[in-house]
């Protein structure tokens, strides 16, 4: 009985009942571009579980797959696969004393956390599922334990895509008409004429569509007119060399009999489009659906007499203008001539790709003076393609991408292995020129696509680079033509986690530390400190005022000194390194022996300092106070207090300096690209928005308390 109740428990799952619950933003439980995805994940823990990592990512992507025959029992398979976009966050991240070993691990029960995540701004298309296609928008949430493969749980977004309403031609009623004679062998009878209308083009599903007929029948036979709608679907191949077409009845109707010899015979019939039909797909390169309502007079022995209809399915929860940058899927540009280059729109304009014949350049448009963005903003800018000679394109995107990596090597022995990981936290792609999407050649001259893209707006780090690793945002340009290699652009911006540090009790908390050391050889006595300092977190060019209590019972003059360093680590494949550098060190008055005094000294955080990284999985940045006193002789006593440096404040003397210049990115200059007209104000979500989550929500950022000096033991001075 004891073996079998251990192997019960050997093979009871220790994670069960995991759950995603999406909060709904309306009655359908649909989403658009722009909408701030909220809910909560909850899972049962069976045991005592240490759990490294929960993360979520949402993606965006089209499939399509399909065979023909090839001959001889064979056949042939063409797929497509598009992404739309990639993002990643973080819910609950291990704290640097969890990554050491000794960090808390989840009691048995139930747990839940909160998470939230913004949809990226696009043109992007509705969620479908049908034969041999679908488009879906997924949210994946994964428990990562050591030694153990994640534990993925996905849920299913109900994506719908914008709408412009103000468009006449969806409102205007629609007309078909056609006439022929019927004929039997060599005897022909009268004609037959059918006209339908629409009242309009544009309908949501479960909407009931009024189809108004005038039929007219002076032939010999008795008609029976019938309504079908019917859905389009159509797959492409990537170079839409090859596709497949699929055509399916949804519903079915037969009006009243037509008799024979009549003319002017009214008959409107009401056909109800199911609710649960998927949405008009028109804005994605490998598929397309359509709708259409065919009307037919039907007679026996004789071919239908058919109208065909197209109509438009749209969800009735996006019907807001789509943002200004839409309109990048078609194939226009502004043709820009060197004498009509405007003065007042600064661009940051980057690297660029040369050939003999072809230039593109990418840059962006500053939303401050410092040219510094912050989740959720929106980032405008433009692609240059300079040509000598025209040119046909294939394609042209540009693409919004955050990622961090590190890598380092080490020896061992003869062997040197290399540590490498990457984190990708978003990858947004915007196709300005599709494949095979209309006409693609473009004249000679210059040419300028403007685009906008809004920065997702989740806990994203800020950016860095470091010895061993960086965190990195840019936009990247593709231009891509037949039998030549891609050409490619990037242009680096600089990203600052915001949120609202000084609301959190944690970063506002004072911290205190006290010292006492007995002297030995050549000096007797004690010497002893009481430092205080007033919170934890401090903004770049803040004075950090220090109040220390010192006790000189020894033998010997002592001075008090100061150190403020770095800490940078850097985590790959279970290994961490370390890299430490200090920043600036001060000198205190003497204090002379059997005396005591209490001395406050202010340390000014160099407004250069990169500020401080505790939210993402493979680098760190952190910050040490180290208060200390000089004793000759013999070993120094010191105090370490954490510190967490944050964001320059607005409107400060320096606030227009990057944060990282010490640390490899150089400064923006002015740009020399060929620049078009002035840039649109940044256009408004026309989704909820929020401000990014703040210092400690979600457990993205350690907790202070675990950064006391017993966890930093192995720190070197």
């Amino acid at each position: 009985m004891l073996l079998c109740f251990d192997l019960m428990l050997l093979f009871t799952p220790t994670i069960k009942n995991f759950n995603i619950q999406v909060d709904p933003l309306n009655e359908r439980n649909t989403v658009t571009s722009g909408d701030l995805v909220t809910g909560h994940i909850s899972f049962e823990l069976t045991k005592e579980t240490k759990v490294t990592s929960i993360t979520m990512a949402m993606k965006g992507k089209a499939m399509v797959h399909w065979s023909r025959s090839a001959g001889k029992g064979k056949r042939r398979h063409y797929s497509a696969k598009l992404d739309f976009f990639k993002l990643k966050n973080v819910i609950l991240q291990e704290t640097s004393s969890s990554i050491s070993g000794v960090g808390p691990k989840l009691q048995p029960g139930t747990h839940m956390y909160p998470f939230s995540c913004q949809l990226p701004q696009g043109d992007f298309p509705p969620s479908y599922m049908g034969p041999s296609a679908h488009i879906t928008y997924t949210l994946t949430v994964g428990i990562n334990r050591p030694w153990h493969l994640s534990k993925d749980t996905d849920a299913q977004l109900n994506f719908v895509n914008r709408i412009d309403t103000t468009q006449p031609e969806l409102w205007a009623p629609l007309t078909g008409s056609n006439r022929t004679t019927l004929c039997c062998l060599c005897c022909a009878s009268g004609p037959i004429g059918l006209t339908a209308r629409t009242e309009k083009k544009a309908f949501t599903p479960g909407e009931t569509v009024k189809i108004i007929c005038d039929f007219s029948n002076t032939s010999s036979r008795i008609l029976t007119p019938k309504v079908t709608l019917q859905q389009k679907q159509v797959c492409y191949t990537l170079s839409k060399h090859s596709h497949m077409m699929l055509i399916k009845k949804l519903v079915n109707l037969t009006g009243n009999p037509v008799s024979a010899f009549t003319s002017n015979v009214q008959n409107d019939i009401m056909l109800t489009i199911p609710p649960s039909t998927p949405l008009s797909i028109s804005n994605c390169s490998i598929l397309e659906v359509d709708y259409f309502v065919e009307v037919s007079l039907c007679a026996r022995f004789s071919h239908d007499l058919t109208v065909l209809i197209p109509i438009i399915l749209y969800d009735p929860s996006a019907v807001t203008q789509p943002p200004p940058y839409s309109h990048m899927t078609e194939h226009t540009s502004q043709h820009i001539e060197s004498s009509s280059v405007l003065s007042g729109t600064y661009l940051v304009d980057t690297q660029f790709v040369m050939s003999s014949d072809t230039k593109i350049s990418v840059g962006y448009k500053p939303i401050n003076k410092s040219n510094i963005f912050t989740s959720g903003d929106y980032i405008t800018g433009e692609i240059t393609l300079e040509l000598a000679k025209e040119c046909k394109i294939e394609s042209l995107s540009v693409k919004l991408k955050g990622k961090a990596e590190v890598q380092w090597r080490e020896h061992y022995g003869k062997t040197i292995v290399t540590f490498h990981k990457k984190v990708k936290y978003f990858s947004i792609k915007q196709d300005v020129i599709q494949v095979n999407q209309g006409n693609n050649t473009v004249g000679q001259g210059s040419h300028v696509y403007p685009f906008t893209f809004q920065i997702p707006a989740q806990g994203l780090p800020s950016s860095f680079k470091g010895s061993h690793g960086k965190i990195q945002y840019n936009l990247e340009a593709n231009l891509s033509r037949s039998m030549r290699m891609d050409s490619k652009a990037k242009a680096e911006f600089t990203l600052i986690c915001s949120g609202n540090p000084n609301g959190d009790a944690l970063v506002m908390a004072p911290q205190q530390q006290a010292t006492d050391k007995k002297m030995k050889l050549f000096t007797s006595g004690t010497v002893g400190m009481d430092v205080n300092i007033a919170r934890t977190g401090y903004h770049q060019g803040e004075g950090i005022q220090v109040v220390a209590s010192i006790q000189n019972r020894s033998s010997r003059e002592i001075k008090p000194k100061y150190c403020l360093y770095k800490k940078y680590s850097y985590f790959a494949k279970g290994k961490r390194k370390v890299e430490t550098k200090d920043i600036l060190k001060e000198v205190g008055e003497p204090i002379p022996p059997s005396a005591g005094q209490t001395v406050t000294r202010t340390i000014t955080i160099p407004y250069d300092t990169c500020v401080s990284i505790l939210n993402c999985q493979i680098i760190k940045a952190e910050y040490r106070l180290r208060v200390y006193l000089d004793v000759k002789y013999a070993s120094d006593p010191q105090i370490k207090f954490p510190i967490i440096i944050l964001p320059a404040l607005p409107g400060s003397d320096e606030e227009q300096k990057p944060a990282y210049l010490a640390y490899g990115f150089g400064a923006f200059a002015n740009s020399d690209m060929h620049r078009g007209t002035d840039f649109p104000n940044n256009p408004s979500t026309t989704g909820p928005s929020a401000p990014p989550p703040s210092y400690g929500a979600h457990h993205m950022y350690p907790t202070l308390a675990n950064l006391d000096e017993k966890s930093y033991s192995a720190f070197n001075s």
